[in-house]
């Protein structure tokens, strides 16, 4: 299995902490948010993982190296990341990328703090081409999903910016941006979606817009996992780290 984790954020919203520091490296009790990430991978079936750089993407490198808790690193620079977003960093990967016949991709954003039995026992379900999510809960906001609760499928995907009028979340699920893909669905849905969106925009557009095109346009499954039992928050902004310092504390 694979990983691939976006951490190329400025995190303007967390100044002046990210003044001079990437996102992924805010400290949250003492760890960063990406270090909290990669140990959580470790001990886990991944034993590869992409970490893509932007923003001060030197610091990452100084950090972590060349690997963490025996899992190799692999640094890719997304030398455009001012005017991109998630959409570019994981297409700058995967257009290099070759997945064996049965093996698993699993992609992560670099703004997430959560406890490592997540990731675990996301990585072990058996299903696959699937995503985190979350019943709405008040404090959570975002991009959320609709799911078919007979099937466990997601029927649609809405990020923030484009939701429609009038639209309700307290009946929708929060996406937690930790997803599971096959090789199939990547060579099958992902990679030529996300190649349709970095040539229309220049990747310049969040990846719900190419996971809802995936859902309602191409007639891709994705099934979903719960998160509502385990801990686990986005930090985007000074309240959000707040919130994390007090949940994991």
């Amino acid at each position: 299995m694979k990983a691939i984790i976006v951490a190329g954020g400025m995190g303007t919203r967390l100044k002046p902490l990210t003044d001079t520091s990437p996102k992924c490296l805010t400290e949250v009790n003492g760890k960063t948010i990406l270090e909290n990430m990669l140990f959580s991978l470790s001990n886990s079936e991944v034993d590869m993982v992409y970490v893509v750089t932007g923003y001060h993407g030197s610091k990452i490198k100084e950090k972590f190296g060349s690997g963490v808790n025996g899992i190799p690193i692999s640094y890719v620079e997304n030398p455009i990341y001012t005017r991109t977003n998630t959409t570019y960093p994981l297409w700058l990967v995967l257009k290099d990328l070759s997945l064996n016949e049965n093996e698993i991709l699993l992609t992560l954003e670099g703004d997430v703090f959560l406890d490592r039995d997540l990731v675990l026992d996301f990585i072990r379900h058996p299903s696959i081409d699937s995503t985190v999510v979350e019943l709405y809960r008040p404090y959570l906001d975002g991009s959320f999903v609709d799911i078919d609760l007979k099937s466990g499928l997601v029927t649609d995907w809405t990020h923030k910016s484009f939701r429609p009028e009038n639209y309700v979340v307290e009946d929708k699920y929060k996406t937690v941006n930790i997803h599971k893909f096959s090789r199939k669905f990547v060579e099958g849905f992902l990679f030529p979606t996300l190649e349709e969106h970095v040539k229309a925009n220049g990747g310049t557009k969040p990846m719900e817009y190419v996971l809802q095109d995936i859902i309602k346009n191409k007639k891709g499954r994705i099934n979903t996992f719960l998160a509502n039992n385990y801990r686990w928050i986005e930090i985007d902004d000074l309240g959000d780290l707040r919130m994390a310092e007090s949940m994991f504390k």
